[in-house]
């Protein structure tokens, strides 16, 4: 048994450099620029878990940005998951966005149809978010959860989808770790959620305010964000279940419409994807001048927004 462990650990992650050496040469991207971490970490609840992060360099620039996947039983599917998140931030630098430009509603997977199908589950995910995050009066359903982390169910505007968040406050600092999951199994989306802030948890470093890269600055109010009282108790109250309206208002998902198709090879294929009826999450000046058109979206569901705030999803 001791000597089994390390031989496991090796080939691990002798498994994820096989599976990354694979796709960036399925894909004919260089590896010059990048970083391979494997790690185990320890979800409460959960068996040990896999977390593979990739260090990049974006082209021209000389910040680094992770990208990491986590999965409980696959070093090669956490291995996969950092990938495609490599893979759409390619395609969207790719295509001029700013950093203002949030990858939510972009997804990779092996093919197009699937590919936009979790595209759209992520955009149901971080509507649900922003609107009971600004709109505080909505109802949320918190989940029983494990150690510190905060589970509850929001309310979705896709009645076939179930949109679950995790929350971990960090006393110290004053901040909380969010991540979200949406699925048509709830089950599987406490899973994703939970392991998903555990995965920050593991990375998770201080947005320093002396930094003047363009990522950082357009992250920075929403670093500061939770310094305001009013975002601090708009998040508490999402994770305590403080609201008590509830929304009779889904969305027809054949108007979900792909804004962008770009494929790498037979098997990573990344889609962007849109819907006129959900509120889409961005960062600084973006999401400042997205006011108008996000209340708007939440008006047509008989919800005001009394106060704009910077959201804290970093």
């Amino acid at each position: 048994m001791i000597l089994r462990q390390p031989i496991s650990e090796a080939l691990w992650r002798l498994t994820v450099r096989m599976t990354m050496a694979a796709n960036f040469a399925r894909c004919g991207l260089k590896r010059e620029s990048t970083k391979i971490f494997h790690a185990m970490v320890e979800a409460p609840g959960y068996c040990t878990t896999h977390a593979v992060s990739l260090d990049v360099t974006p082209p021209g620039r000389t910040e680094r940005i992770r990208f990491s996947g986590v999965d409980i039983d696959s070093a090669k599917v956490a291995a996969r998951k950092a990938f495609c998140e490599y893979l759409e931030a390619i395609t969207l630098w790719d295509s001029g966005a700013s950093e203002e430009v949030s990858r939510s509603g972009w997804a990779c997977a092996m093919t197009e149809n699937s590919a936009q199908d979790t595209a759209y589950r992520e955009l149901i995910e971080r509507d649900a978010f922003i609107a009971h995050f600004l709109c505080p009066e909505l109802r949320s359903t918190p989940i029983p959860s494990l150690a510190d982390f905060k589970l509850v169910r929001l309310q979705s505007v896709d009645p076939e989808m179930k949109v679950i968040y995790c929350g971990l406050f960090l006393p110290d600092l004053k901040r909380w770790l969010i991540g979200g999951a949406c699925e048509r199994d709830e089950a599987a989306a406490i899973r994703k959620a939970l392991l998903e802030v555990v995965m920050m948890r593991k990375d998770w470093t201080a947005t320093p305010r002396g930094n003047h890269s363009p990522k950082h600055q357009a992250l920075l109010p929403h670093w500061e964000s939770p310094e305001n009282p009013k975002v601090m108790a708009n998040i508490f109250s999402l994770f305590a279940g403080g609201g008590t309206r509830a929304i009779d208002f889904s969305i027809d998902r054949n108007h979900a419409r792909p804004k962008a198709i770009r494929r790498f090879s037979k098997t990573h294929v990344v889609v962007g994807c849109e819907h006129p009826d959900l509120a889409a999450l961005t960062f600084g000046e973006l999401w400042l001048r997205s006011e108008d058109k996000i209340r708007q979206v939440l008006k047509r569901r008989g919800l005001e927004i009394h106060e704009w705030l910077f959201h804290p999803m970093l």
